[in-house]
């Protein structure tokens, strides 16, 4: 059978491919499949995490990026030839529907990632030819930079962090997903690689960093900390130990609310829109995600020992107006990591990726190449 590969709707003539028992079609921004295999029909739409394939948002990358049609489309076409194998892929089944989403460490992410790297010079020459594509691109082959948002935020925190710090890492966000401490050391692993990788952080997600760089201190060649944690704070396990509660009686909204008001500077020039963009990441996390990273940071909150033991070049980034964490208690962090260094940003929260994105990733880019 066939599979077609439009590669891009900027292509006036689909390329074919042989494939197994369907067919590959890109729609606008996002990959479809469709296969048949022991009477049933499957429709696959592939997703893939943002920092992979351009800027990988809500779908998979910009239309337009050859690199990104080329990756997913081998990605479909080699499934496709496998045959539906939901367990294989990792995938829910939504009737005779499959999203496949790519989990970092999953075997097929590491497939995708395999096939990036498989990708000739002379082929990568080419597509940077193509000028905007070639910042999507740029990252290839440079150290890893993995980007853990805090408490309620997905990976939209970063998107400036995403778009800009390409020239100098390999960005990717990864969330808090798990309760137990070490399984959230192993995704970040997993999502590093085998060699050295750099970690930005932010609030609840600094524990998962500081952990990570006090296990394999070896790796970790440089550690960004902002809104940073890591000693025990009583209040913080109340306030938390209420929301889950809250949760629990579907007060996600309210819980949403709370956070985006105690996090938000004041006097943003553009306020309303920053709002209501902070709330549309906070939609990218859902309830129980949510309730699970409340518990990871009641648990997990004591780091102190583990602070003690990272070797990364560290940097802490304290906001001057926020709302959650102030100077006095980011400086006792500072204090018991070994030749930690200590800035401040004026003029934000706690939600400084986002407040002031341009500040966060210039003092992210000096220090990555410090």
């Amino acid at each position: 059978m066939w599979a077609w590969w439009l590669g891009s709707l900027a292509w006036p003539v689909p390329t074919a491919l042989v494939a197994g028992c369907g067919c590959v079609v890109l729609l606008g921004r996002s990959w479809w499949g469709i296969a048949w295999s022991a009477g049933q029909v499957w429709v696959v739409q592939v997703r893939i995490p943002q920092g992979i394939c351009g800027n990988g948002y809500s779908g998979v990358g910009n239309v337009g990026s050859e690199i990104c049609d080329e990756f997913l489309g081998a990605l479909l076409v080699r499934w496709l030839a496998i045959g539906p194998n939901l367990q294989q892929l990792r995938a829910p089944a939504y009737g005779r529907g499959v999203r496949i989403v790519l989990v970092p460490g999953s075997a097929v992410f590491a497939m995708t990632v395999a096939h990036l790297d498989s990708l000739s010079s002379a082929k990568r020459t080419e597509i940077r030819k193509h000028g905007e594509q070639d910042k999507h691109w740029s990252s290839v082959g440079k150290e890893p930079l993995i980007m853990v948002p805090g408490l309620g935020y997905g990976a939209g925190l970063f998107q400036h962090q995403l778009e800009f710090l390409r020239e100098v890492a390999s960005p990717r966000v990864l969330e808090v997903t798990h309760v137990p401490l070490q399984p959230q050391i192993d995704a970040i692993l997993g999502q590093a690689g085998d060699g050295d990788f750099s970690i930005l952080a932010h609030s609840g997600g600094t524990l998962a960093a500081i952990a990570v760089a006090a296990t394999v201190p070896d790796r970790v060649s440089h550690l960004i900390l902002q809104g940073s944690m890591g000693l025990e704070l009583p209040p913080i396990k109340e306030y938390l130990s209420a929301m889950i509660a809250d949760l629990a009686d579907g007060g996600l909204s309210a819980a949403r609310d709370s956070l985006r008001a105690q996090a938000l500077g004041k006097g943003h020039p553009a306020q309303a829109e920053l709002t209501a963009r902070v709330a549309q990441v906070q939609g990218e996390v859902p309830q129980e995600v949510l309730a699970r990273q409340c518990q990871f940071i009641i648990d997990n909150m004591d780091q102190s020992d583990a602070l003690t033991q990272i070797s990364a070049k560290t940097l802490f980034v304290q906001a001057r107006e926020d709302g959650f964490f102030d100077e006095a208690l980011t400086l006792q962090l500072v204090a018991q990591v070994p030749d930690a260094s200590y800035t401040v940003v004026e003029n934000s929260g706690h939600l400084m990726a986002m407040e002031q994105p341009e500040a966060l990733t210039a003092l992210t880019r000096l220090w990555l190449t410090h």
